[in-house]
């Protein structure tokens, strides 16, 4: 168990939209830590990879590298513990610290392909006080899809009438559109 670890939660300057957020906390509750003991704490959430994904996120906190916020990529079924920081095993994303306001960052991925545990990791020494925790909110992974991925409702006109209808499914993402598209041997510019 780590004196400082992450938490879900409403606490007062944590949340930059919505109604929780991810942060580091000394009590379960509050947006704060203690400053006088060293600790390593991490959450992580299992993501699937394409290898054109944008990882993106909203942060704030830290200080310097007394108080830090790690991010990386652990492969599927390996899992850091706490206290421990060792990353040996993993894609280092990304480090920040010292923002006192939200910070919105996106990280793009173009090497990692598969299933993986994206984790946060905070750190802190017992050298400083009086810093701010981390928080994290707004967490999004994007992938660009095309039409033989994952098919879309559309319809394709020609002189006014609907030529080609797929089938049902939906999809939240950026949409790679073909330049051309073939239906009934014939080919339609889009």
């Amino acid at each position: 168990d780590q004196t400082n670890f992450w938490t879900i939660g409403t606490a007062a300057g944590s949340v930059s939209g919505g109604s929780n957020a991810l942060y580091i906390t000394n009590d379960s509750s509050s947006y704060a830590y203690t400053n006088n003991v060293y600790s390593v704490s991490w959450a992580y959430i299992p993501v699937t990879l394409t290898g054109a994904d944008t990882i993106s996120f909203s942060w704030k906190g830290g200080y310097s590298s007394y108080a830090k916020l790690y991010v990386y990529l652990f492969p599927e079924g390996t899992l850091p513990t706490a206290g421990d920081s060792n990353t040996s095993n993993a894609i280092k994303l990304t480090e920040k610290s010292g923002s006192s306001n939200w910070t919105n960052l996106s990280i793009y991925s173009t090497t990692a392909v598969g299933t993986y545990n994206l984790c946060f990791m905070w750190k802190n020494t017992s050298s400083y006080s009086g810093y701010q925790s981390i928080a994290i909110d707004n967490v999004h992974i994007d992938a660009p899809i095309t039409l033989q991925q994952a098919p879309l409702t559309y319809l394709l006109y020609s002189s006014g009438s609907a030529i080609v209808s797929a089938c049902d499914a939906t999809y939240s993402g950026e949409l790679i559109i073909p330049a051309t598209i073939t239906h009934e041997d014939k080919t339609y510019s889009v």
